[in-house]
């Protein structure tokens, strides 16, 4: 349910930056604890990649869309 409402969040940042803000915050904290998963399993490196790709979106939309409120 987090990620289904983190992407329609990610839509309606379109027109409304700071809901895509939000729904990059909950993903970076989703793709991270997958991460922590996928490591704490031991999984092969090529099993994290959806998890890490979608991580590193997550981090640049955050930082994209953070930009305005920290200056």
């Amino acid at each position: 349910m987090l990620k289904l409402g983190s992407g329609v969040l990610m839509v309606v940042g379109i027109w409304y930056p700071p809901a895509a803000l939000v729904a990059g915050l909950v993903l970076v904290v989703l793709m991270g604890g997958a991460i922590a998963m996928h490591a704490k399993i031991r999984d092969p490196l090529l099993k994290w990649m959806p998890a890490t790709l979608f991580f590193l979106l997550s981090c640049y939309v955050v930082y994209v869309n953070a930009g305005p409120l920290v200056d």
